[in-house]
């Protein structure tokens, strides 16, 4: 962590306590947000990373999902997208959203990655 990086707008009371907030929300469950998200977890490949979810289904139609989980601390709201994918259908699934990356794995006709 770095104290006061370029462009911080917030002042040195600020950032102690959006701090203090961020460490008081892994010690307990006051700051939860309950929310269902409509997404089958029964057919593909699912990853969680910072703060994202990305779901690609192995049945037909293949498409895929990403879900911007609510924070209170980072004040963000759900989001979501989809895409149909019809070139391939998706056996695995890493992403980096600090990138904008998702990368999809595809099996060949024998089976093989």
């Amino acid at each position: 962590m770095v104290d006061n990086p370029d462009g911080c707008p917030m002042n040195l009371e600020k950032r102690l306590e959006s701090l203090s907030s961020f460490q008081n929300a892994w010690s307990g469950t006051n700051d939860l947000i309950d929310e269902e998200l409509p997404i089958s977890l029964r057919n593909g490949a699912y990853e969680l990373c910072q703060g994202h979810f990305c779901h690609a289904s192995s049945n037909p139609p293949y498409i895929i999902t990403v879900v911007e989980l609510p924070s209170r601390i980072k004040n963000t709201i759900t989001k979501s997208w989809t895409h149909p994918e019809e070139s391939f259908c998706p056996y695995d699934i890493v992403m980096d959203p600090s990138q904008d990356l998702i990368v999809l794995l595809d099996l060949n006709d024998s089976g093989n990655p």
